[in-house]
């Protein structure tokens, strides 16, 4: 003898399941357009790099700190 089960979704529970798929694709191609750009951006940030160095302005050291450990971590770079 077969058992069959019946699952019924309020109508609650089937928006929030669309909803939920609408934004996993959404970030999906969200995700995929920066793994795209991913190589141009740290060609440009290797760049800005190389020509500014370091500035003695505070915040711009700041950002130099935080772009340095980003372009390390791209590279593979501990």
């Amino acid at each position: 003898m077969a058992l069959t089960v019946a699952v019924v979704l309020s109508r609650e529970d089937n928006k929030a399941r669309i909803d939920s798929a609408a934004k996993t694709k959404d970030e999906a191609m969200a995700n995929a357009r920066l793994i795209a750009a991913a190589p141009d951006l740290l060609s440009a940030l290797i760049a800005m790099m190389n020509r500014y160095g370091d500035k003695t302005e505070h915040s711009f050291c700041d950002a130099s700190i935080a772009a340095r450990a980003a372009i390390a971590k791209a590279e593979g770079v501990k």
